[in-house]
């Protein structure tokens, strides 16, 4: 039975949702129904019309969308403002409508409110009345998609959802809010069928675009069909540890999976073995799914740069998520939903709403700038001018949003905090920022006579939390930017600004943060000051901590890269006594490797690194999870440093902790060519080229013969049923031209199939049933 409370809906899609009813019932009962609905603005009391030739004024209809009023402020307004309004235009007939619960008692109430207009009780709707018509009417209930969000079902089950470090996601206002806000678009149906098809789904777009509200979208979908949801924070491993393999219903996310920095997009390359092997279980597996994020351009360079990535095909799952698919009347829907929602004074929306034409027609809309000019945080001070020039100026380069609240709404001791977060990669854990921030407040205090106050961390933490950062207190009270536009904006600031890079780094604490702003070896633009180089050189083991070992390669490799001091760098390097962090960071092994491969030149540095430990080159590759890359290090060491892991492998067998070594490289080889092989007769199968299995079949075999040769004589893999297999009419056969089935006509739909033409402010709307592309299934009724 329907139970709906509307909370998720907007005024205007409540409006279409009671026009939609109205003309149902009016077919149904009179054999006619043609009511009306308008654009936004002064209604002069009629939000719907019924007209004749007759009489222009045949029926109005107000309707009243209140979400925290009490009957008692309702009646007041309808007094007020509505009664005189009905008055002037005198209808025939007024029907009044509200998403408020209404007793007896209160009917009669506005009942006499509207006497004589009001001719009967059931000209009177509340919200019990507009369930009992959406029971009478099931076709509106399944063409109004956003409704199901407000079923006090389905609205419980998500509120009582919780999970480790985001039940904030799912409070009660919070929610509806993100509802209300969001407005269903063609990309969100796209999105939706090709997670249903291919069980996992990379959703693109540039930034503020709404990757991350279309995900959310997605889960709550999930959530009301009683999916457990796992939040995937740091590594996309973490998805083996938590993937059942039984048809329990589970649904995983990962938001911006690739990573925005170099460091985290290095240990995403790491791991793209374990992504292809999580999705390949997943696709195979009943009721899991994956929903995966990154901006385009990250995905597409990921791509470019990894054949393994490549053959995967992991653009068949790819949603865009694109500003040009926005028709203008999801960009005004967009824009009033979010005055709707924010705390501007009246004053202020109004100017706002009188520059609607202007935010929505321009270029660089998105809704994250429309999320910006509606935050009370940062226009709630200015007069309708300065909020004018703030949407004039932010339009026009999108990247200054935060500057007048960055400059002039927070203190120096906030900018700090920000700025050192920024350093951290903009994420951090509450005691690592702490320290960060202290050495830079010390810093100040003693070179530019700066005071500090008592408890300064703590009072900047508080002031900046909610409106600058968000403290995930259920996830190692990990600390981020509160949107990644202020991140974005910082590396607009700071990037160009070398006096302010300087400060942070000579007050640096943490080594991270000198790798934050330059990439030795990775990167050829990074052109360092001689001032810095030199107080890096000079200051280094200030930064070694409890991870000292891995701190003495990166220094090495920095001093190396941009001291081009040799001696300084293998002194480091013979300090390491332990390389088993090789195994716990895919950062520092990438940097390492580099490192190895960009100095075979230096007689010096190839003479200290083949007298190293031999944990070093078997830890390289033991976490190396690609087959070529893995076979590429063994052939570089033996080539070029006259390391042989055969001759290794048999002097470490009469030792008990060494061979266990070689056991486990043993048993990595295995997964990783058996996996290979899994992947060369997936990527086979879909083939239409009848020259790859040739090809692939070369390559298997020659990489077979490689590791026998070089790792171990008795490597023994059955691939035979690969190279038997008869992929000639495979090939054939995919060639022949199939229709996939994710791959819905989206763009030939109607453009009314997924917004309101109300919004499209040249003509006035005249409101039938509208459709979706949907299945009944989709929804929960």
């Amino acid at each position: 039975m329907s139970n709906y409370d509307f909370s998720t809906l907007s005024p205007s899609e409540f409006e279409v949702l009671v026009c939609d009813l109205l003309n149902s019932q009016f077919r149904e009962e009179n054999n006619v129904g043609n009511f009306q609905s308008f654009k936004d603005g002064k209604d002069g009391g009629i939000d719907l019309l019924y007209s004749t030739p007759l009489n222009d004024f045949k029926i109005v209809v107000q309707i009243k969308h209140y979400l925290k009023t009490t009957f008692a402020k309702l009646k007041n307004d309808l007094v007020k403002n509505e009664k005189p309004k009905v008055d002037k235009i005198n209808p025939e007939a007024y029907i009044f409508v509200t998403s408020q619960e209404l007793s007896v008692a209160n009917k009669i109430d506005i009942k006499e409110i509207f006497s004589p207009h009001i001719k009967s009780l059931d000209d009177i709707c509340g919200k019990e009345d507009l369930n009992s018509l959406l029971r009478r009417f099931p076709l509106v209930q399944e063409n109004h998609y956003k409704l199901w969000f407000s079923s006090v079902t389905v609205f419980q089950k998500i509120l009582n959802y919780k999970f480790e470090g985001r039940s904030n996601e799912f409070d009660d206002e919070n929610f509806r809010r993100k509802v209300r806000l969001f407005v269903l678009t063609k990309d969100f149906f796209n999105a939706k069928s090709v997670l249903e098809i291919n069980k996992f789904i990379i959703i693109t777009g540039e930034p503020g675009v709404g990757k991350t509200f279309h995900s959310e979208m997605l889960i709550y979908n999930y959530i009301k069909e009683d999916y457990e949801l796992t939040v995937i924070y740091d590594d996309i491993k973490e998805i083996e540890l938590k993937l059942r393999n039984d048809n329990s219903k589970q649904i995983f996310y990962f938001d911006d999976f690739l990573g925005h920095t170099q460091a985290e997009i290095n240990k995403s390359k790491s791991a793209e073995t374990s992504l292809i092997k999580i999705v390949n279980r997943i696709e195979k597996l009943e009721n899991k799914y994956l929903i995966l994020n990154t901006r385009k351009f990250i995905l597409n360079t990921f791509i470019e740069e990894s054949e393994r990535f490549r053959n995967f095909s992991p653009l068949r799952s790819e949603s865009k998520i694109e500003l040009n698919s926005y028709s203008l009347g999801i960009k005004y829907k967009i824009l009033r939903n979010h005055l709707f929602e924010s705390e501007l004074k009246e004053e202020q929306i109004y100017e706002i709403k009188n520059k609607e034409d202007f935010i929505c027609n321009h270029d660089n809309f998105t809704p994250r700038l429309v999320e910006f000019f509606t935050n009370k945080l940062l226009v709630g001070e200015f007069d309708t001018k300065q909020i004018k020039d703030f949407i004039l100026e932010n339009l026009e380069n999108p990247k200054r949003i935060w500057e007048h609240a960055y400059l002039q709404q927070i203190s120096d001791y906030d900018r700090l905090l920000l700025n050192t977060l920024y350093s951290l990669s903009g994420n951090s854990d509450y005691k690592k920022l702490e320290k960060a921030y202290n050495s830079r407040l010390d810093f100040e205090v003693k070179n530019n006579n700066f005071i500090k106050p008592i408890n300064s961390f703590k009072e900047s933490l508080k002031r900046l939390n909610d409106g600058f950062i968000q403290i995930n207190n259920g996830w190692y009270n990990n600390i981020s930017f509160i949107n990644p536009s202020l991140e974005d904006f910082l590396n607009y600031l700071i990037k160009e600004n070398q006096s302010e890079i300087e400060r942070i780094l000579f007050s640096a604490f943490f080594l991270d943060q000198w790798f934050f702003f330059y990439k030795p070896i990775i990167s050829n633009g990074n052109i360092i000051s001689e001032k810095l180089i030199e107080y890096f050189h000079l200051n280094n083991k200030q930064y070694f901590g409890i991870n000292k070992e891995e701190d003495l390669i990166l220094s090495a490799i920095f001093i190396y890269s941009y001291k081009k001091d040799t001696n300084r760098s293998i002194a480091l390097i013979n300090s390491i006594l332990d390389w088993s962090f090789i195994l716990d960071n895919a950062n520092t092994r990438i940097y390492l490797i580099k490192f190895i491969n960009n100095s075979k030149s230096n007689l010096d540095i190839n003479n200290c690194i083949s007298r190293l430990s031999n944990k070093l080159f078997y830890n390289l590759i033991i976490s190396t999870d690609d087959l070529y890359d893995l076979i590429d290090l063994v052939l570089l060491f033996k080539n070029h440093y006259g390391y042989s892991y055969i001759d290794s492998n048999e002097k470490s067998k009469k030792n008990k902790d060494t061979d266990e070594m070689i056991q486990e490289l043993y048993s990595h080889l295995e997964d990783i060519f058996r996996h290979e092989v899994e992947n060369k007769y997936n990527f086979l199968m879909n083939s239409k080229d009848i020259g790859d299995a040739e090809s692939i079949i070369y390559e298997l075999n020659k990489n077979y013969a490689l590791i026998y040769e070089n790792l171990f004589p008795e490597f023994k893999i059955d691939f035979s049923y690969l190279t038997n297999y008869n992929w000639e009419n495979v090939a054939i056969n995919n060639s022949i031209e199939k229709k996939h089935l994710f791959e819905e006509d989206f763009d030939n739909s109607s453009q009314e199939d997924f917004e309101y033409i109300e919004y499209i402010k040249e003509e006035n709307y005249n409101r039938g049933i509208y459709y979706y592309d949907l299945n009944t299934d989709d929804l929960p009724f």
